[in-house]
């Protein structure tokens, strides 16, 4: 395969991805959005909510950070990923 192609390839898989995270956000933000309607006013945000909330970010800058930075010209990813869990849960378990 010449190496022109090659670079076809690198761009469909991050716009590929790309797409993907921007799916899994609005899937995220629409459920919250979704739990906080007051239309329903037993309904409101929980765990669970937060917590795709901050995956779907998450995910979503490790893309543009690990992905997207990494191959734009000018560009370069910040610094450490973002944490999986609270700082304060980090704690706790560096602590036992």
């Amino acid at each position: 395969m010449p190496t022109e192609n090659w670079g076809a390839v690198g761009r469909d898989l991050l716009r590929d991805e790309l797409a993907r995270q921007r799916c899994a956000l609005e899937d995220a933000f629409g459920g919250a959005e979704s739990a906080l309607d007051t239309t329903r006013s037993t309904e409101s945000l929980d765990a669970d909510d937060v917590r795709a909330l901050r995956r779907s970010l998450n995910r979503a800058r490790y893309a543009v950070e690990e992905h997207a930075a990494r191959v734009t010209p000018g560009v370069e990813p910040y610094g450490e990923p973002v944490p999986d869990l609270p700082y304060g849960v980090y704690r706790t378990i560096a602590e036992q």
